[in-house]
């Protein structure tokens, strides 16, 4: 009877070291999975694609010898052709900003900031110091955008981020469900 009750008891120990055992490894895998699938996120990059009207008849390419090489005949785009629209209004006032002398300035204060933003518009505008260059080119921008561009409904903050000398410097605009032209209705 004791040699039952002292196997009982070593399978008991033995059932608990397998279950301490098994959550270690479990948590091991955890903490080693995200590492095997982290992979470095790729730049992104940008491109602009121009609508070039077809001509009548396409250009004759004469046949030259592989060594010379090819040369892609020219295309004459008329200055008059129409652009297409894009209300890209986040990248209009980041242009903007970022061209903008008297913003950068104003940001370069912000830049010695631990966390390095502010938050100019979020209903009301900010009235921080370091706003208000901002707020002025951000009005100004904003009046010569088209107007279904500013009727475009908006959820969370937008975030533009801009180079100043010491850092990037990000700039919020926006809470929870807003449009463009709140920002031009608003004191």
């Amino acid at each position: 009877m004791t040699v039952r009750a002292a196997s009982g008891e070593t399978y008991r120990r033995l059932g608990v070291a397998g279950v301490i055992v098994g959550l270690h490894i479990a948590v091991a895998v955890l903490l080693i999975q995200p590492r095997l699938k982290t992979r470095p996120v790729a730049a992104r990059a940008m491109m602009i694609v121009v609508a070039v009207p077809a001509t009548a008849a396409p250009p004759a390419v004469r046949e030259a010898p592989l060594d010379v090489g090819l040369r892609a005949p020219a295309v004459d785009v008329a200055p008059s052709m129409p652009q297409a629209t894009s209300c890209d209004v986040l990248g209009t006032l980041g242009t903007a900003l970022q061209a903008d002398a008297a913003a950068r300035a104003a940001l370069s204060s912000t830049a010695a900031m631990p966390q390095h933003g502010i938050m100019v518009w979020n209903g009301r505008w900010s009235e921080q110091a370091e706003a208000q260059p901002l707020r002025r080119t951000i009005i100004v921008n904003l009046t010569i955008i088209q107007g279904d561009c500013l009727d475009e409904v908006l959820v969370g903050p937008r975030l533009i981020f801009l180079d100043t000398e010491q850092t990037i410097v990000s700039v919020a605009l926006g809470s929870g469900s807003w449009h463009w032209r709140d920002l031009l209705s608003s004191d």
